[in-house]
């Protein structure tokens, strides 16, 4: 009697991994299919709004809303071939004045294109009090990056990084190659539906915490919701939540004592001890035979534990679109070039020691 139990139970335990073995390879399909869709973005024009609260959020209209608002940006992104242009403008709100004196406007354009015969980056960075457009400039600085430093779009995208399928705070990985390579991942065996649409829900454990998604199949598999759950041991980039961190410890010594001087104060000693991040209200949308994310409301919150206090921190950002092509025939002549003008004779610093050029005519020399 004894041997019949164990070979039923042996035959259960071999049943039940089979079982397990198809839902992970079924599940490593679905987000192959949500990587091929993203894959299908590689010519695009996308126009959009971000917004940020910190704290708890309004519950009002639009307008209200960004008053209250930490930040807004506006962000025109052309992207074709190798070439990108991608131009950020932060809009001073009531709750973001740092000083009386802080621009009204302010922006950034990177742009990755063919520079003095080589393909590299620019960036521009600029300011101004004039709220008109375009503004009248108050500060810009020209820099090339060189093209050993090859293209640094990355750091520029913030939360269009979404849309391409990265989310905050998984050093910058693919969602669909995390949850592939995590240790464990489970499809459950009913479709959900979130916002009227029925979703197939997937959730991975691994290095970089829990993430679960809800893959739209109607939708080339792009996600409805996306909730990451991050505790002690799991990486928060490269930073492991429940291990101290210490931000002087990443100060020169010369520098911490120039602080010091002028009676300032380095953030002090502290410990992330958990953290979640949640993407809802995910709006998605078919245009030209490709599938997009053109809206979705980010909530990151997070517990810091200091020498002498605990702190529950809150954000939330809302991304909505404006513009979406996929048509570069159509795109407008300039669509590559900087709009914010820049003056001639405007220096551009170089990443290459003892080389120094100049803005002119709209180029560089």
């Amino acid at each position: 009697m004894r041997t019949v139990h164990f070979c039923t139970v042996a035959m259960l335990s071999i049943v039940s991994s089979v079982v397990h073995a198809d839902d992970r390879a079924t599940a490593e399909q679905l987000l192959t299919a949500y990587e091929k869709t993203e894959a299908r973005l590689k010519s695009f024009h996308i126009e959009c709004v971000t917004k940020e609260w910190d704290g708890e959020m309004p519950q009002g209209d639009a307008e209200k809303d960004t008053l209250v608002a930490s930040r807004v940006q506006k962000t025109t992104i052309f992207h074709h071939d190798f070439r990108w242009r991608i131009a950020l403008v932060d809009q001073l709100t009531p709750k973001s004045v740092a000083t009386p004196t802080a621009p009204r406007l302010s922006g950034i354009e990177y742009r990755y294109d063919n520079f003095l015969g080589a393909k590299q980056g620019l960036h521009v960075q600029w300011a101004s009090n004039d709220a008109n457009e375009p503004p009248v400039l108050d500060f810009v600085g020209v820099r090339l990056f060189g093209a050993p430093a090859g293209d640094g779009h990355d750091r520029y995208l913030n939360s269009f990084d979404f849309v391409l399928g990265r989310t905050p705070c998984d050093a910058r990985e693919y969602l669909w190659t995390l949850m592939s390579e995590a240790t464990s991942l489970e499809l459950s065996p009913d479709a959900k539906l979130v916002a009227g649409h029925k979703t197939r829900v997937l959730k991975s454990t691994g290095r970089f915490g829990e993430h679960k998604v809800w893959l739209d199949p109607e939708f080339g598999f792009l996600p409805r919701q996306v909730v990451v759950s991050k505790q002690s041991g799991h990486l928060f980039n490269a930073i492991q939540l429940g291990v101290e961190q210490d931000p002087s410890a990443r100060v020169p010594a010369a520098a911490r004592a120039r602080l010091q001087a002028r009676g300032m104060t380095i953030q002090p000693k502290y410990t992330i001890e958990k953290s979640e991040s949640r993407f809802e209200n995910i709006q998605l949308a078919k245009s030209e035979d490709r599938f997009v994310i053109t809206g979705f409301d980010y909530i990151q919150e997070q517990t810091f534990k200091f020498a002498d206090r605990v702190e529950q921190k809150k954000l939330k950002t809302e991304y909505r679109v404006q513009i979406v092509d996929f048509q570069p025939d159509v795109w407008p002549s300039k669509a590559f070039e900087t709009t914010v003008t820049i003056p001639n004779g405007t220096p551009v610093s170089s990443a290459e020691p003892g080389q120094s050029f100049v803005w002119m005519n709209g180029g560089i020399e």
